[in-house]
């Protein structure tokens, strides 16, 4: 009888609860004025972006409810913020040069207080990378908290650094072309060494994928931590790699039009698959891949996810940059006037629906019994 009672209660709960969640993204407008706001970075529900405020270039910080101005500096100028949970990290004016900014959740630090540039920082749960001028070149720094150290020290540029943890990679000229740099504690390994470009390198945990020229194209390279492959190896040109976990993406020039690829641990998978349209710009985070398209007369924002592909944009304006972290996506949208932030969210499941999935399991108990 009891058993009967459950199945009747999973039955009825089943009956009326929603559709699944899954593939249904809503989209917020996260700004709306006159003004333009750029480049948009998203860590779980927290969103931030540079804007102009009517005076100069601000950062903004949304944190799932409110929208706060956590730069605040009136009369210079702050761009391009990345963030990590609470963290935000970017780099602004000081009247002389720029220079290196952290928000820890409450409080700003200035890194850096020098008379040469400091641009384009990172950051992780617990350190700061960046590259600053040395009086001769751009040089890699990193700040693990509470000391800055120099990590790169040479006579040609150091680059477009990326940080996992306290593992920090760049892209580093040799005086020839450019090779791939890891940092970790405190030894530098170079990942690459040939005679042709390797560029953008992105890491997560020890892994670490970027694109490099192999004597017929352009093709996508991973290092697991102890060798280097061809993750692409394909007869088409690919580019700038993004990875999470052991997920790989990037986009392919496939002569006719450009295609955003997968790997994950087989073949590389084409998940765009759109004849004749331009695909780019692809990030990667767990199950979901985010990137920008053509659809023939504008550039939209589409993502794959475990419910397939979906186009989250249809308008008659372009939308670009997205990037994606878990279930929240970001980009930035031209509305015809100027350039607004947008946040794409995977609803929460109902009561309703957690309350069947739990007497499914409580009826799947019973019947063990």
């Amino acid at each position: 009888m009891a058993r009967l009672l459950i199945t009747s209660l999973v039955a009825c709960a089943l009956l009326w609860m929603p559709a699944p969640a899954e593939g249904q993204w809503t989209v917020t407008q996260l700004t709306d004025n006159g003004r333009d706001d750029r480049a948009p970075q998203v860590s779980g529900s927290n969103v931030v972006w540079y804007g102009d405020d009517g005076n100069d270039w601000e950062v903004f910080l949304y944190n799932g409810g409110t929208t706060a101005n956590i730069s605040n500096r009136d009369g210079f100028d702050d761009y391009r913020p990345q963030v990590f949970g609470n963290r935000v990290v970017w780099f602004g004016e000081d009247g002389t040069d720029d220079e290196i900014f952290l928000y820890d959740g409450g409080s700003v630090t200035q890194l850096t207080d020098n008379s040469s540039y400091d641009r384009f920082p990172q950051t992780s749960a617990s350190h700061v990378v960046w590259y600053g001028w040395d009086g001769h070149d751009a040089e890699i720094y990193l700040y693990d908290g509470s000391t800055t150290t120099q990590l790169s020290d040479n006579a040609y540029d150091d680059t477009d650094p990326r940080i996992s943890g306290d593992r920090v990679v760049w892209q580093g000229f040799d005086g020839q072309d450019y090779e791939i740099y890891l940092y970790h504690g405190g030894t530098t390994t170079q990942l690459s060494d040939n005679d042709t470009h390797d560029a953008a390198p992105r890491i997560s945990g020890d892994s670490v994928v970027w694109w490099g020229f192999d004597g017929s194209d352009y093709e996508v390279f991973l290092y697991d931590g102890s060798s280097t492959s061809n993750l692409s190896n394909q007869d088409a040109n690919d580019f700038s790699p993004s990875i999470s976990g052991s997920d790989v993406v990037w986009y392919s020039d496939m002569g006719g039009d450009l295609e955003v690829f997968r790997y994950d641990g087989g073949g590389p998978a084409n998940l765009s698959n759109r004849s004749a349209n331009d695909d780019m710009s692809a990030e990667v985070s767990g199950d979901c891949v985010v990137w920008q398209g053509d659809d023939g007369g504008d550039n939209e924002v589409f993502l794959y996810d475990r419910a397939g592909v979906t186009q989250l944009t249809d308008n008659v304006f372009d939308e670009g940059t997205p990037h994606v972290s878990g279930d929240y996506v970001v980009w930035e949208a031209w509305d015809g006037d100027d350039y607004e932030v947008f946040l794409a969210v995977v609803p929460e499941p109902s009561t309703l629906v957690l309350a069947a999935l739990a007497l499914l399991g409580f009826a799947w108990y019973a019947r063990r019994r």
